[in-house]
C-alpha cells in the first residue's frame, strides 16, 4: 500500500478518481508494479462506496506492534489500523488524542487515505476513562474490528458510478498487449501507413511494440500513429478523438514539450493543485505542484483562476529543469485541459490524469 500510495497519490478516496487514477497508472507502472495491478484493482475498487469508508472523528487510543488502536467518537467501534510507511504512532505521538481521517480497507486489513489531522487539545480525564472501558471490553468481547469485508456484486454497482463520469476499461477503450491497431501517420516508414497490426509489447520510451499483419517485422511506434480497432473494425485514435480539433501548438509549447520528453524519468508524481476553487478563495490563481511525499515542489500563478493547457506545459517544463527529471505520473484539477494533456503526454512516456477537487471529508481535514 505505501508504494502504491507513493507512486499514485491516493487522497481522495470519496471520488471514483481514486481507482480510475490508479487503474490508468497501469501502462506506465513499473513492472514490479504491473505484477500487482490487479490486486490493487480489487482492493481499491470498493472505496467509492460509502460503507466501506470511516471517514470522521477517531480517537487514536494507543499503538500496537500490529497497528494503532483507534476509537470512533461515539465510542462503538474500535478498530485497528496500519500506517503508511510507518506506525501512527510515529505521527500522532500523544495518545490518547483526536484526530480526522479515514479509514480504508486494504488486503484484509486497514489503513488510511493519507490525510490525517491530529487535534492537539488534551484529552480529559473522564473521556480517558471512557477510551479505557471502551477498549477493554472490545478486548474481551473480541470485538476489534481489523478489515473491512467487500461484498460480492459491488464491484459492479461501482462500474456503473464510473460509467455515470466517463470512465473507460483500459483493455477496451485504450492501448493495451493484444489491441488491434490501424498504423497512420509514420513518416519514415509510410509503407506501413493503413496496415492492421496488434501490440504484442507494452508501452517502453514512449512507443509501443507492434507485430503488422503480413509482414515478419515488429516495429516501435507512437501511440499517436495508432488507432485502435474495436471488434467491428472501426478505429479511434489513442490520442482521442478530439485531437485533431485542438489548435495547433506554439514554438514556446513545441519547446517546452520537446524538453519534457528528453527529460529523465523516475517513479513519483507531481499533483498540480490549486489554492482555491472561487475568487474570493483564491484571489491570486495560485497554484502549487505537490510531490507525493506530501512536499511542495513549485507555487506559481495564473491569469485566470482556471489554469490553460499553456500555463500547465510551460510549469511542467520550469520544474523538468529545476529538478533535472520528471516523474512519470502527474495529475491536474482543471478537467477541461486534461484531455488535452494526455493527447500531447502520452506518447512523450507520461501519464496525466485528473485529480478533483477536495473532496467533503478533506475539507474538514482543511478545516
Amino acid at each position: 500500500y505505501s508504494q502504491w500510495f507513493n507512486y499514485a497519490g491516493f487522497a481522495n478516496p470519496e471520488y471514483p478518481g481514486v481507482f480510475h487514477q490508479v487503474y490508468r497508472s497501469f501502462e506506465n507502472a513499473p513492472e514490479i508494479q504491473k505484477k500487482e495491478a490487479p490486486r490493487v484493482a480489487k482492493e481499491t475498487i470498493c472505496w467509492g462506496l460509502e460503507k466501506y469508508r470511516r471517514s470522521g472523528k477517531f480517537f487514536a487510543y494507543r499503538q500496537e506492534n500490529d497497528g494503532c488502536i483507534m476509537i470512533s467518537d461515539d465510542f462503538k467501534d474500535v478498530y485497528k489500523v496500519l500506517g503508511i510507511g510507518q506506525p501512527i504512532g510515529n505521527i500522532v505521538r500523544n495518545m490518547p488524542c483526536s484526530v480526522m481521517m479515514t479509514i480504508l480497507p486494504w488486503c484484509n486489513v486497514l489503513t488510511y487515505d493519507g490525510w490525517m489531522a491530529p487535534n492537539p487539545s488534551r484529552i480529559s480525564e473522564s473521556v480517558k476513562t471512557k477510551l479505557d472501558a471502551t477498549y477493554q471490553r472490545a478486548l474481551a468481547e473480541d470485538k476489534i474490528i481489523t478489515r473491512i469485508s467487500v461484498e460480492d456484486g459491488d464491484s459492479i454497482i461501482f462500474r456503473e458510478q464510473f460509467a455515470i463520469i466517463g470512465f473507460e476499461e483500459t483493455k477496451t477503450k485504450t492501448m493495451h498487449v493484444g489491441a488491434k491497431v490501424r498504423i497512420s501517420g509514420l513518416k519514415n516508414s509510410p509503407k506501413f501507413n493503413g496496415s492492421i497490426g496488434t501490440i504484442v509489447g507494452p508501452l517502453k520510451k514512449g512507443r509501443h511494440l507492434v507485430k503488422i499483419e503480413g509482414h515478419k517485422k515488429v516495429v516501435n511506434i507512437r501511440p499517436g500513429n495508432l488507432n485502435i480497432l474495436d471488434d467491428k473494425g472501426s478505429e479511434s485514435s489513442c490520442t482521442g478523438k478530439d485531437a485533431l480539433k485542438e489548435k495547433q501548438l506554439s514554438k514556446e509549447i513545441q519547446k517546452a514539450l520537446d524538453a519534457i520528453a528528453a527529460s529523465d524519468k523516475y517513479d513519483d508524481l507531481w499533483m498540480f493543485r490549486r489554492f482555491g476553487y472561487s475568487e474570493n478563495e483564491n484571489p491570486n490563481h495560485m497554484v502549487c505542484v505537490m510531490e507525493s511525499s506530501g512536499t511542495m515542489a513549485k507555487m506559481f500563478q495564473t491569469k485566470k483562476l482556471e489554469p490553460t493547457f499553456d500555463e500547465i506545459v510551460s510549469n511542467i517544463a520550469k520544474l523538468c529543469e529545476e529538478k533535472r527529471r520528471i516523474p512519470k505520473a502527474m495529475c491536474v484539477d482543471y478537467q477541461p485541459i486534461v484531455k488535452r494533456l494526455q493527447n500531447e503526454l502520452r506518447h512523450r512516456g507520461l501519464l496525466m490524469s485528473y485529480y478533483p477537487p477536495p473532496s467533503k471529508s478533506e475539507r474538514q481535514l482543511y478545516s
